[in-house]
């Protein structure tokens, strides 16, 4: 059996931003198929982010402090910042240790971040269709 890393729905992971500086991202899928992106199998992740008093802030997926062990100050899910990577990026950014899994997120945090993907005005609608969003009609 391989030691290697897949990523799948539910997995936290650390992913360094700046010198010393690591932010929390949720895998929401860890191998889907997207139109307009080949037949490579994406990884999509969106990050956590603190609510900082004075500064704007997507309120479609607030999380409190405690909802995970990194979660330590309010925090907002921030769709606008959504990533899609090639599963085999991400694989490869943990194999060289890049990247860091943390602890996994329980099954109601990652429900209410799906649920906030829906409602966020600020989520792609190409997300919003991947997720099945309800109400969002796809481009035939």
């Amino acid at each position: 059996m391989s030691p290697e890393y897949l990523p799948r729905g539910g997995d936290a992971l650390l992913i360094p931003s700046g010198v010393g500086v690591k932010h929390l991202f949720f895998v929401l899928s860890g191998s889907l198929m997207l139109p307009g992106r080949g037949t490579v199998a994406q990884a999509v992740l969106v990050n956590a982010t603190s609510i900082r008093a004075g500064i704007p802030h997507d309120a479609a997926c607030v999380l409190a402090p405690g909802c995970h062990p990194f979660v330590q100050h309010e925090s907002y899910v921030a769709y606008r910042h959504l990533r899609v990577d090639p599963v085999t990026h991400v694989c490869a950014m943990m194999a060289s240790g890049v990247w860091s899994q943390h602890e996994r997120c329980a099954d109601a945090l990652l429900q209410k971040i799906l649920t906030g993907l829906c409602a966020s005005k600020l989520a792609a609608r190409e997300m919003k269709i991947a997720f099945d969003c309800p109400g969002v009609i796809s481009r035939v």
